[in-house]
This record gives structure tokens, C-alpha cells and sequence, in this order.
């Protein structure tokens, strides 16, 4: 996503000039689970 007006902030630091600090306190989570069929649902959980 490119930025094309106003300013964005994570834990109050600018995403722009702070962009390292700000990269290393976002983390990403999976949307989806991995589906394996040879388990049951409690083990991919």
C-alpha cells in the first residue's frame, strides 16, 4: 500500500521516519490455518 496523503502512526511513532522502529513492533498472523486432513482439528490448533 503506498501512501499518498495524511500520516500514520504505530504506538506514536511516525511510520515514515521512524519506519524501523515502527516495522519491528507489527507483527502478521495468518488469515487462514494450514489445512492438513490427516489431522484432527485439535492438532492443527
Amino acid at each position: 500500500v503506498l501512501k499518498d496523503r495524511g500520516k500514520t502512526e504505530v504506538f506514536g511513532r511516525d511510520t515514515v521516519k521512524d519506519y524501523r522502529t515502527t516495522r519491528s513492533k507489527i507483527g502478521i498472523a495468518a488469515q487462514e490455518l494450514p489445512q492438513d486432513w490427516f489431522f484432527p482439528i485439535e492438532t492443527l490448533l
